[in-house]
Formats: structure tokens, sequence, C-alpha cells
């Protein structure tokens, strides 16, 4: 006699089987959907594809329809001279000709080398390439030969390019341009111009910037070592900073306002870099027509390490010893003759007596592509 399952197993064999039904169900129907997505990805493809194609031909087309003054003009060579101070910074100059020669475009320079022989040489040589029809002069060094480059040619349409060879290399930093030579060689090829401000102090131009106080001993101490690098700017820092005592300061800025204070330094900032990419003003903007006046007071000795420690941050004006201002001109009286630096450089002659200013977009300056100067 036969005998069948219990109740509850032949139920279990039923809902099994509609289990199995149903998941078939939805994998052919996960099939079907994802068929049709790929039918759909794939004339979308083809759409895009048709579209790159016309758009590529219209471009082709239009490219082809230039004249020959334009077609001339394409070909024709960048001329470009270096400059190069040879006991600029640290590195050795030697390799630099064979380094230029095969980082630059040939297809797009012209190019022409020259080695600096004694100071003042190389605004002399910059001269010359303006007077000669140069597109380009590329001063290789640091912010002091920088500075002599480009004040020859402030108000020409000779572009500034810059290789950072110097200790600080303050406005490299500030432009983006890389300090290893061959990457900073290399980007000339793929780099724009740009028109910036200068700043003036007693008619001696600045590209980043100049100031009295501390940086004035301190880069009158360093002009006297043959020492180059961050430990000798270290040094003469230290030594200059506990020599130096504040000095009496009458400050009267374009706006009207005018102060007198007790300054230990006085800085008027355009790319707001002091080298080694830190700076009293870094939120300066090379391009505004105006100057960033940052004032360091008289302070108490206790105050010293926090002092640093904003400044090398970037936050110099959160201490209440620092007085920030913008200004297109000021005129600065001090109670004693004193030593301005100019972008590293010492100034030439003391004096009781400092105009600031600013000169609104007066030089042009091949900055890598995809960099804002602000």
């Amino acid at each position: 006699m036969a005998t069948s399952g219990p109740p509850f197993y032949a139920a279990s064999q039923g809902a099994f089987s509609r289990l199995i039904t149903a998941a078939i169900l939805c994998a052919g129907a996960s099939l079907l959907f994802c068929f049709g997505l790929l039918l759909m990805g794939c004339a979308m493809l083809f759409y895009i594809c048709c579209l790159n194609h016309t758009q590529i031909t219209f471009m082709s087309d239009s490219s082809t329809s230039i004249s020959p003054n334009q077609a001339e003009a394409r070909l024709e060579k960048q001329r470009i001279r270096f400059i190069i101070n040879p006991i600029a910074g640290v590195r050795n100059k030697i390799q630099l000709p064979d380094l230029i020669k095969k980082g630059l475009d040939a297809d797009t320079f012209d190019v022409d080398i020259t080695f600096t022989q004694y100071a003042g040489h190389a605004p002399l040589i910059a001269a010359e390439a303006v007077d000669k029809g140069f597109d380009i002069v590329v001063a290789v060094g640091g912010d002091g030969t920088i500075n002599e480059v480009a004040s020859a040619l402030v108000h020409s349409s000779v572009a500034l390019g810059v290789i950072p060879l110097g200790s600080g290399n303050g406005l490299a930093h500030k432009l983006g341009i890389s300090t290893l030579p061959e990457i900073a060689i290399e980007s000339l090829n793929h780099s724009q111009r740009h028109t910036i401000d200068v700043g003036k102090i007693n008619g001696e131009y600045f590209i980043s910037n100049a100031g009295i106080g501390l940086e004035g001993r301190a880069a009158h101490r360093f002009d006297q070592t043959k020492r180059r690098g961050l430990a000798e700017y270290v040094r003469i820092g230290t030594l200059s900073f506990f020599a130096h005592k504040p000095t009496t300061v009458s400050v009267e800025l374009d706006n009207g306002e005018q102060f007198e204070t007790d300054a230990f330094n006085l800085n008027f900032g355009n790319s707001g870099q002091f080298g080694y990419k830190i700076g009293f003003t870094p939120q300066s903007d090379m391009s505004d027509g105006l100057l960033e006046m940052c004032l360091l007071k008289r302070f108490p000795m206790l105050f010293t390490f926090w002092l640093l420690i904003l400044f090398l941050t970037g936050r110099f004006n959160w201490s209440k010893y620092v007085q920030v201002a913008s200004c297109a001109k000021a005129r600065i009286h001090t109670s004693e003759p004193m030593r301005a630096q100019i972008d590293g450089d010492p100034g030439k002659t003391t004096s009781r007596t400092f105009d600031f200013e600013i000169v609104p977009l007066a030089l042009q300056v091949m900055v890598p592509t995809k960099r804002r100067l602000s």
C-alpha cells in the first residue's frame, strides 16, 4: 500500500518550486534590462563619436583657412636670452647651457645664453636684449639677479622668465616656478605671459619686496659673506636680530593715514614672498595695483618665539605688535639714517626718508600654465 508524505512536506515542495520559478523570471528580466542598457550605451557612444568627428572635421576645416601671414607667424621662432649669474645660490652653473638646449623646444625658441661677468652686468645685457628685439629674457639666479634683469624690462614688450638658482627664490615660489632647473627650463615650453605690478623704493625697482629695519641690516650682513643657503640665512638673521634696535619711524600712507611708532622692521611687499615659501604678507596679489605694508613694532623679547612661529606659518598679522595695510604710495621718515633691502640685496645708500610706490602692470612675466598670481 502506497503512502504519501506529511501535508507540510508537499506544501514545502510547492513553495520551493514557486521560488525557483520566480528566480528564473527575475534573472531573465535582469538579463533583458542589462541588454537594453548595453544597447543604449552603444547608441550613445556612437552618437558621441559622430559628434566628435563633426567637431574635429570642423576644426580642421577652419584651421586650413588661415592666411599665409598667419602660417608664417606660427613658424617664426621666439628669441629668448638666458642671463646666468655664475655666483648666485649654491648650485654649479657649468651644466646649465646643456640643460637649456636639451630642455627647450628647438622648434619654438631661438636661444642665446650669456653669463654675467661682474656686478651690475645683468641689467646691461637685459637692456641690450630689449634693443635687439628679443621676445623673452630669462634671469638665471636669485632674487637679486631677477631684480636686475626685470628692472631693465619694465614698460617693454619683452617678457621676464625665471630659472631660480638663488637661496630664497621668493618670486619663483610666488609664480609657481620649480626650483629644479630641469623642470623650470622645460616649463618655459608651456608658459603664458602675465602682466604684473612692480614696486619702487626711492626710485629703484623691486619685484618681490623691499624694506628697512632688521631686514636691511640682515641684507647687508648677508652681502658681506660668501656662504649661501638657508643655514647662512638663519645665522645672519640671528646675529642681526640681537644686534638690531627699534627705530622711531613716521609713516604717511596715500589714504591719508599718518602715525609714528617705534619700528623693529618695516616691509613693503608686492609678491608677499620673502624666500623659502615664507613672507610677511603671503596673500599679496601681484596685479592689484597695491603694496602690502607690514610693520613690526617694538615688542617684549619674551614674544620672540611666538612671532617667529607666526611668521613661518604665514600668520604674522595675528600679533598685536604687527600692523598691516595696503597702499599705492607711502613715505617713511626715520629718526636715524638706515639702509634698505631690495629683493634680498642691500640698498646702495643710507637715507632717513624712503618713498615706496607701486607701478601697476609694468612688467610681463612668463608663468607656467594653470598658475594664478594671487
